[in-house]
């Protein structure tokens, strides 16, 4: 578009509207009916472009269809700044959120920061091992594995992708690699799921979900959401079923969900709302998948980048443990610097010479967690304290306490040696 320069009789001065002057008679400018309607069909058509309808006295539909064509017109790939097209006054198309938007790139700051509700969606951080086989529940942090079947044999591990390459935008480190390797009876889902906390999330608006994905061979998988009202709320949810095709090669589906408001129902506890791919559990397969967001509106923005240490510690509000970064929790894996520590002085005896230790949580948990110990020796009991000369265990370790912040371990043996003991643990709040 452009100012109305062609129209006769519109009385621009210097190609620009003005109020004119009566001391020296210039007239002001003419608003037509062609320039209004040029005008208003101008935003309209931006706005439908978005896949928004127009509604009259809402005040910021211009606004979403800005954001939402930028997206589109920027793609994952977009770097910025572009020229923009060149004005036109008789083209009354896109061109004003062309021009809006190219010059300038969706980041990880400001008012878009935090629009992705899905965490980890990089699959940077596996916290309970980067292989994890033939086990369903959680694997890399905050996603899980389910499914309905029997029979079946498979695996799934944290992938590298070669650095520079340019099949999947933004340099990400990581992917998620589904691999099974008998087929299984009995039923056909299997699943990758994450549970987002509180089903009130992006309740009663449109969503979209957006991945890149791959397989071994062409094939059909689906993907849904659920809202999960809790225990004791009303009962599950689940959106339509939306079907994608898949190749061999990296390729971004795009899916957008109605998820209904909640009025009229009932909220339980560790109520959630779900977003669920869905593979064929009756087949040998090998699936892929990068880069899950989901977010408010109708496009799939450039997928978020958050800072390392910024999701890691939101990944630890659900799980965390006392063994390193990459070790995962369980016996026998040494001390590593990090083990819980107690020492028992000479000269205690009874139930005085118990190890007591408090653990310091990271972050915040959602809840008070779940705890597990672990004898960080090779030798001695499972899940006791193990002494520092590594020649005796205990045999009633327990959690004293645990609380979102701290858990207290301690131990209810008769005696223990004057010695120092160690105990690994980790900490689940899942949902």
């Amino acid at each position: 578009m452009d100012y109305p320069k062609s129209l006769p009789g519109i009385n621009l001065r210097n190609g620009k509207f003005t109020d004119g002057n009566a001391q020296t008679g210039e007239l002001p400018s003419r608003d037509t009916a062609v320039w209004a309607n040029s005008v208003t069909d101008e935003l309209l058509n931006v706005i439908n472009s978005a896949g928004l309808t127009p509604t009259e006295g809402s005040n910021d539909q211009l606004k979403q269809a800005l954001l939402a064509k930028y997206a589109q017109l920027a793609g994952a790939n977009f770097t910025g700044p572009v020229s923009g097209p060149t004005p036109n006054a008789s083209d009354n198309s896109t061109q004003l959120a062309t021009t809006a938007f190219v010059s300038a790139r969706i980041g990880t700051a400001g008012n878009l920061s935090f629009r992705n509700k899905i965490i980890n969606g990089n699959f940077d951080f596996w916290q309970r091992g980067t292989t994890i086989s033939n086990v369903g529940g959680y694997l890399a942090d905050r996603w899980r594995n389910d499914w309905n079947g029997s029979g079946m044999a498979w695996s799934q591990s944290q992938q590298a992708f070669t650095p520079g390459q340019t099949a999947v935008p933004g340099e990400p480190k990581f992917f998620y690699r589904y691999t099974q390797t008998v087929a299984g009876s009995g039923s056909a889902l299997t699943c990758l799921q994450q549970r987002i906390e509180g089903v009130a999330t992006l309740a009663g608006k449109k969503t979209t979900a957006s991945f890149w994905i791959k397989a071994d061979s062409a094939r059909t998988l689906s993907c849904d959401m659920i809202q999960s009202f809790g225990s004791g709320g009303t009962a599950d949810l689940p959106t339509a079923e939306q079907s994608f095709s898949v190749s061999t090669t990296w390729q971004k589906v795009v899916l957008t969900f109605d998820l209904p408001s909640l009025a009229g129902k009932t909220l339980g506890t560790n109520d959630f709302v779900c977003i669920r791919i869905k593979f064929n559990l009756n087949a040998v397969q090998t699936i892929d998948i990068a880069q899950v967001q989901l977010e408010e509106g109708v496009v799939a923005t450039p997928f978020e980048q958050r800072p390392l240490q910024v999701e890691l510690a939101i990944c630890q509000r659900y799980f965390q443990k006392t063994t390193p970064y990459g070790v995962v929790a369980s016996n026998g894996v040494g001390l590593g610097g990090t083990a819980l520590m107690s020492i028992v002085y000479m000269g205690q005896s009874g139930s005085s010479s118990q190890p007591l230790a408090q653990w310091q949580l990271k972050t915040e948990m959602r809840i008070a967690p779940s705890v597990t110990l672990y004898n960080p020796a090779a030798s001695g009991t499972s899940g006791q304290w193990r002494n520092g000369s590594d020649s005796a265990s205990s045999a009633n370790a327990r959690v004293l306490a645990a609380s979102t912040r701290t858990v207290s371990i301690d131990n209810s043996d008769t005696a223990l040696g004057a010695q120092t003991w160690y105990v690994h643990a980790s900490a689940d709040a899942e949902l």
